[in-house]
């Protein structure tokens, strides 16, 4: 009897200490896999909400691209800190679209999936509708009021990504800060002088490792609205005859980085 009951205590110490290695290779396994896990986000672009004078942004998409040998598999997204629950996945090179809703219900949201995996050395291109999610637009992307779109211009753009693995790979854009100037001037053409309006952009800034690369001007006049001048340049130049002298113009230069996002500036000109 006694040897039987050291048998048996034996053998389920056996067995405790292969279940705890096989734990604890587990956990190793795990753990090697989560230190080989590498995103890198690439690059941003945006479209500027028109219905707010450019000062904000309507959606925006960035290019994510694996590191890892192996498949990783991506269930969260936050961009500047908000969760984002419904986003668009395609990658680099294919037509096919995945439509990414954490939170969806199946039913309501039909075609949709609540993560993706992200294949070695893939790229892709994700994009999010900086809108609310309800019933008048589904595939907007935030479930909170607090969006993007409706909280004015930003200074940055903060992307972030989470695996299953509990790993976050972050990277943050910075907006360019767009800077309007006028004076008034004069053009030699011919034999006469002819006084010219100067809108000045070259000011604006950009952050380090970073370039402008348009300058928009948008010119209205507030007396009457219907008269809107349409500019591009980092200065544009205008001659004065084209204004109303005593007018007053409302003056917005939007500039866009090569990083994908833009920068607005609005300033009150007088004509003389």
């Amino acid at each position: 009897m006694l040897v039987l009951i050291v048998v048996v205590a034996v053998t389920a110490f056996s067995l405790f200490v292969a279940g705890y290695q096989a734990q604890l290779q587990a956990e190793q396994a795990q753990a090697h896999q989560r230190s080989l896990e590498d995103i890198r986000i690439l690059s941003v672009g945006t479209v500027l909400n028109g219905t707010n004078m450019n000062a904000s942004y309507s959606s925006l998409s960035f290019v994510a691209g694996s590191l890892d040998v192996n498949t990783m598999m991506v269930n969260e997204l936050l961009i500047n800190s908000q969760f984002v629950n419904y986003y668009t996945v395609t990658p680099l090179g294919n037509s096919t679209t995945l439509r990414v809703c954490p939170l969806c219900n199946a039913a309501a949201y039909p075609g949709t999936v609540n993560e993706f995996n992200l294949t070695p050395l893939e790229q892709v291109t994700i994009s999010v509708n900086l809108t609310l999610q309800n019933s008048s637009d589904p595939t907007g992307g935030f479930l909170n009021p607090y969006t993007l779109a409706t909280s004015g211009p930003t200074d940055y753009v903060a992307i972030s990504l989470f695996t299953t693995y509990g790993n976050d790979f972050t990277r943050t854009f910075a907006a360019p800060t767009a800077i309007a100037l006028t004076e008034q001037s004069e053009i030699f053409t011919n034999g006469t002088d002819t006084p010219v309006v100067v809108f000045d952009g070259s000011e604006s800034l950009v952050p380090a490792n970073d370039t402008i690369v348009s300058w928009s001007w948008t010119i209205t006049n507030q007396s009457n609205t219907s008269w809107t001048l349409q500019l591009e340049g980092e200065k544009a130049l205008v001659q004065q005859s084209t204004f109303v002298s005593g007018d007053t113009y409302t003056v917005v230069l939007t500039v866009n980085s090569a990083a994908g996002l833009a920068g607005t500036a609005r300033i009150t000109y007088v004509a003389h």
